[in-house]
């Protein structure tokens, strides 16, 4: 595991790449979380559980995506400061909103449709938002409503010549699912990268070229969680150094090539020899290789965004792992025995093994996540953690752009939505027209 728990964070020890959290568990890719479940990619929240990409001060959020300053919401994709929504797409500054899409400033609506306050109550309870066979029901129709309404071409929220999606308050930067970036191209998943290229998943990185989780770096290239660390090429798990090469677990040191300690002469001397005969080897330039992974393919983020058969990884020479940590046939509920209202839901089942209805994978529902869904009204899930975290990033575009034409003044544009795509896609300009 790489996390700072116990040093940065607290009571985070079942999480990966997490910085600056609290008691989050099984979350992934996220810094300055508090109390969260589930959750990827998100930052500066808490409460949340099953969310990807919410950011920014959300709280008390369930199975939501790329939204940010967003409260007791549930069921919500490409939102910013909403309270007490459900089900809802592309929604700006609403409250007391049930499947709708497109809005700004509006309460109290039903599929777009105004209504009073206990219409609205009333219609919550004919929806039986608390059981899992309203919340299947409502989630199918709005997906058949949201067709009907047009989006934009590119989600990008108080940005400045940006390409790409779920991008917030950023300036000059091509890249996806990003906050506070600047002046910076290919990168994903991070938090106020500036100055940087080809950047995966990091915390404030500056100057930074090809790296994994470079967080509060500066001057890195071609390295994975080096925390803290500047000047460092090709290097993996170091915090708090200087001017490293071919270093792996350093903590507080400097002028290091592969962990040996040299004087800055002799350092640079060395260095730059090794450099130059990496160029003239062609070895110089890119990061490291993929035969190099010690993790199979098919554990990875890799597989998630890229699926690749078993017999395609192992025919490129790349590892493949055939036994998951993963039990099957262990459950001591059936997922038709599981109460349909999370209201009728008994403290044992905290002590249930469970069977996900997809791929059929056990998992188990912990103390905090029960308090949390009764809170929220919220039925249990009927699949495991990993299939719901496919389930949530089904609903993003791919991380590419493509030609096509505004559906309204048939202006060229860039867009995610692929031109095979059945969703109504408008240019900016015709985009904010139709919603303000």
């Amino acid at each position: 595991m790489v996390n700072d728990d116990g040093v940065m964070s607290e009571n985070c020890a079942y999480c990966q790449d997490v910085a600056y959290a609290k008691n989050c568990y099984l979350c992934f890719g996220m810094w300055k979380m508090q109390d969260c479940y589930y959750c990827r990619i998100c930052d500066q929240s808490k409460f949340c559980v099953d969310c990807e990409g919410v950011k920014l001060g959300s709280e008390l959020a369930y199975e939501s995506v790329d939204s940010q300053r967003i409260y007791q919401c549930s069921y919500l994709q490409n939102c910013e400061n909403c309270t007490d929504c459900v089900f809802g797409f592309d929604l700006k500054g609403c409250s007391n909103c049930l499947a709708c899409a497109g809005l700004r400033q509006k309460q109290y609506h039903i599929f777009n449709k105004p209504c009073t306050k206990d219409e609205y109550e009333r219609a919550c309870m004919t929806y039986g938002l608390s059981t899992y066979t309203g919340v299947e029901k409502l989630k199918a129709e709005l997906a058949a409503f949201i067709l009907k309404i047009p989006r934009k071409n590119m989600n990008l929220q108080n940005c400045e010549n940006c390409f790409g999606d779920h991008l917030f308050h950023c300036k000059n930067v091509l890249g996806y699912v990003c906050t506070n970036s600047q002046d910076s191209k290919w990168i994903e998943r991070s938090d106020a990268p500036v100055w940087c290229r080809d950047i995966v998943q990091a915390g404030s990185p500056q100057w930074c070229f090809d790296c994994v989780t470079v967080d509060d770096g500066n001057m890195n290239c071609f390295s994975i969680y080096t925390n803290q660390t500047h000047n460092a090429l090709y290097c993996d798990n170091c915090l708090s150094s200087d001017f490293l090469l071919g270093c792996v677990s350093l903590r507080r040191k400097k002028h290091c090539i592969l962990n040996k300690q040299y004087t800055k002469e002799d350092f640079e001397a060395l260095a730059g020899n090794i450099l130059e005969r990496m160029i003239e080897r062609g070895e110089y330039g890119g990061f490291f290789p993929i035969e190099l992974s010690p993790f199979g393919y098919n554990e990875t983020n890799a597989n998630e965004f890229f699926p690749l058969a078993r017999e395609e990884v192992l025919r490129r020479g790349w590892k493949w792992r055939d036994n998951l940590p993963y039990t099957t046939g262990k459950e001591t509920v059936k997922p038709q025995e599981l109460p349909e209202d999370i209201r009728e839901v008994a403290d044992t089942v905290v002590n249930e093994i469970l069977a996900c209805t997809k791929c059929g994978r056990n998992y188990k529902i912990i103390q905090q996540e029960l308090e949390f869904y009764r809170k929220l009204g919220i039925p249990l899930p009927r699949r495991c953690p990993d299939c719901r975290n496919l389930e949530r990033l089904a609903r993003r575009n791919p991380m590419s752009l493509w030609r096509r034409s505004c559906a309204k003044c048939k202006k060229d544009i860039q867009t995610t939505y692929p031109p095979s795509r059945p969703e109504i896609i408008y240019c900016e300009q015709c985009y904010l027209a139709e919603v303000y």
